[in-house]
């Protein structure tokens, strides 16, 4: 499916991998990594480039990945749309050969994330307009998704985390 079927629009694969580049997600010498969420996570794009990125680490540093911890805290996303959640939790399962338990579906700005998390990567959803029920959540009110999105991943960030994210100008 496109995003133009779907109705979203999704981050081409150049600009998933120069983000990831340069947020560089590290995996420890335990095998567990940073944890990494996308609260706009789409189809897992930018979950599933942070895991090619993690297991390439694990084959030049040999460290075994602990996929307990990947599958269950490292590695994490919440989308929406019904559709595109089930085609994020089938591209991880094919991606990986396992099921992530920290795919959840859901919007992220209606129902905040509340964990804390070291590497936030998204392309957030751009033209949105919120009601001011949603944006009693945000210290700075806007109807503006994006922005509310933006502020969300501020939230979000444990000290010293890093994002990567899409903005519009």
């Amino acid at each position: 499916m496109t995003g133009k079927v779907l109705g979203q629009f999704f981050t081409p694969p150049i600009i998933k991998q120069m983000m990831i580049n340069l947020i560089n997600p590290q995996l420890k010498a335990d095998g567990t990594s940073e944890r990494i969420f996308d609260p706009a996570m789409g189809t897992g794009g930018f979950l599933i480039s942070s895991l090619k990125h993690l297991l390439q680490q694990s084959k030049t540093k040999k460290i075994d990945v602990n996929w307990k911890f990947i599958c269950d805290e490292g590695l994490g996303g919440r989308e929406a749309e019904p559709d595109t959640y089930q085609l994020a939790v089938s591209n991880m399962l094919i991606s990986s050969g396992h099921m992530f338990n920290v795919l959840e579906k859901g919007d992220s700005i209606r129902n905040p994330i509340t964990n804390k998390y070291d590497i936030i990567l998204a392309n957030p959803p751009f033209g949105g307009k919120e009601r001011a029920e949603v944006q009693q959540n945000f210290t700075i009110k806007t109807s503006e998704t994006a922005y509310l999105f933006l502020q969300h991943f501020m939230k979000s960030l444990r000290a010293g985390g890093r994002a990567g994210i899409v903005i519009k100008n």
